[in-house]
């Protein structure tokens, strides 16, 4: 925008550029139109200060005095809004072929700037890949039974302490098992949550999210500290202490420094799954690779070849139509599979 403002400098020059012209014309005048010349002038333009002192106030330098103030007070404008405000002084102060040329270039910037949030805002698929890391990557059965332990402390106690006779009435298998299942759908329900937070930050763009997924441990050490100002002191301080971030990804050091030689926490997980599960996992992966491939995340590439080798027996064998399958699918793929509340 300073182009559109000119400067006194310019101005200056202009207006001497047009005395040397007025100079030259009089030079070719007859010596009674010369005499004539210099009795207008003087009359006009008066003593040398007075000339200057005319010169100062001419319209040319009045109109750039203004544009000067206006520049002053508005010295970068750079934002749809900035520019607005610009255009208005203008047209508040006279100028305004200038003003509708900056409100023009405040519309374009504005569109421009629609386009470019709208190019970058993550896809409903790719926000729900969130919730669907963290379940993969840390809801394991020990962390469920960890947290389900937590919840219902005395309950969990007797029920492991009776023998299978003994587990009666409010202790049965399927009692404890829905208990259980309660205390999972509250872990996966803080993954959504925390998936949902991420997709109202403004500055999370697709690069952003992808950045987020691609890594393990960033993604579960975000989730941990969403939890400290999100959820209840209890819950963060249950992350705090079953969520050890140093463990994630198999990137743990011994106290000399070195490696550990232990599998990544996803083969531990994929380990501790159990055939049932797995056989669901892999066919929903299955499923995703052959409908959307696009969707899988480096983590999610990492735990499907897990499961490859912990199950290759399971890989051959699964099948997409299994219910069990399919509520898995559209319960961590919200969406993909049809199903589920629509969030981004």
């Amino acid at each position: 925008m300073a182009g559109l403002f000119g400067n006194r400098f310019d101005t200056m020059s202009l207006l001497n550029n047009r005395l040397v012209e007025e100079s030259m014309a009089a030079g070719q005048l007859s010596s009674y139109g010369s005499g004539q010349m210099a009795a207008y002038q003087e009359g006009r333009m008066g003593n040398p200060f007075s000339a200057a002192v005319n010169d100062l106030m001419s319209p040319e330098m009045q109109k750039q005095k203004l544009l000067d103030e206006l520049q002053a007070k508005h010295p970068n404008p750079d934002t749809p809004e900035e520019l607005n405000a610009l255009a208005n002084d203008l047209f508040a102060n006279g100028f305004g072929d200038m003003g509708i040329k900056v409100r023009q270039a405040a519309t374009e910037l504005t569109s421009a700037t629609a386009t470019v949030q709208k190019a970058n805002k993550p896809s409903k698929d790719l926000l729900d890949q969130i919730s669907f890391g963290l379940t993969s990557a840390v809801l394991s059965p020990q962390f469920v039974d960890a947290y389900f332990e937590k919840q219902n402390p005395t309950y969990f106690a007797k029920y492991n302490s009776l023998t299978e006779d003994a587990k009666t009435g409010a202790y049965t298998t399927t009692q404890y098992e829905n208990k259980r299942n309660a205390a999972k759908r509250v872990l996966e329900n803080q993954f959504k949550n925390f998936r949902n937070f991420v997709s109202r930050q403004k500055g999370m763009g697709i690069n952003e999210i992808n950045s987020l997924l691609s890594n393990e441990i960033l993604l579960a050490e975000a989730f941990k500290e969403w939890s400290k100002k999100h959820t209840s002191n209890e819950f963060s301080g249950f992350l705090d202490e079953k969520m050890i971030i140093g463990e994630v990804g198999g990137t743990g050091l011994n106290t000399d420094g070195t490696d550990l030689d232990t599998d990544s926490n996803v083969m531990k997980n994929v380990k501790l799954l159990g055939e049932e599960a797995a056989k669901i996992k892999i066919d929903a992966y299955k499923e995703m690779e052959t409908t959307n491939p696009n969707l899988f995340t480096p983590f999610n590439r990492e735990e499907f070849e897990a499961l490859k080798k912990v199950y290759p027996e399971l890989v051959s064998a699964v099948n997409f139509n299994n219910p069990e399958t399919q509520q898995w699918f559209e319960i961590n793929f919200n969406g993909i599979a049809g199903a589920g509340q629509q969030y981004g």
